[in-house]
């Protein structure tokens, strides 16, 4: 009896790799599953942070906002050391204001600016440090952003911070 070629198994790149591909196919339903897949197989690898990331912006990107703040908090909380924090608050933000909550909205965006130098008014998204100002990902994470920015339908560098009263 012929024996069938060994299953690959995926890797945490090659699921990552396949949520990007489907997120920009406009197919988040996939892109979610494939996120979530990583993060149960491979919690405390680099790219978890990023895959919960992904999945908090798929609901936002869907009109979910409550979905999607539930999403984003577990990158605050989670992974509070890793680059996509900056990115998940700011969504936060963005979610709250969509939701009528300007009070979360505005202490969202004052954490940003606070814990991680983000200059109200800057743009933030697939933006690189060029003077002296921190992007809203570590260097080396703009084709990360520039996916989100995709996502959302946007042109790079169009997502600015909000300005705080």
């Amino acid at each position: 009896m012929p024996r069938s070629a060994p299953a690959t198994e995926p890797t945490p790149e090659r699921l990552h790799a396949s949520a990007m591909a489907n997120v920009r196919a406009r197919e988040p339903g996939q892109a979610v599953l494939e996120l979530t897949d990583l993060i149960a197989r491979f919690p405390r690898h680099p790219l978890a942070a990023a895959a919960q990331l992904g999945i908090g912006e798929a609901y936002y990107q869907q009109g979910d906002c409550r979905q999607a703040l539930v999403e984003l908090g577990k990158v605050v909380e989670g992974y509070p050391g890793s680059a996509q924090v900056p990115d998940a608050l700011l969504t936060i933000g963005l979610c709250r204001r969509s939701l009528g909550e300007p009070g979360g909205a505005t202490a969202a965006w004052r954490r940003l600016v606070s814990e991680h130098q983000v200059q109200p008014g800057r743009r933030a998204l697939g933006q690189e440090d060029r003077v002296g100002q921190r992007s809203l990902g570590k260097p080396g994470s703009v084709e990360r952003n520039q996916d989100v920015l995709e996502y959302h339908g946007l042109p790079p560098f169009a997502v600015e911070i909000p300005r705080i009263r």
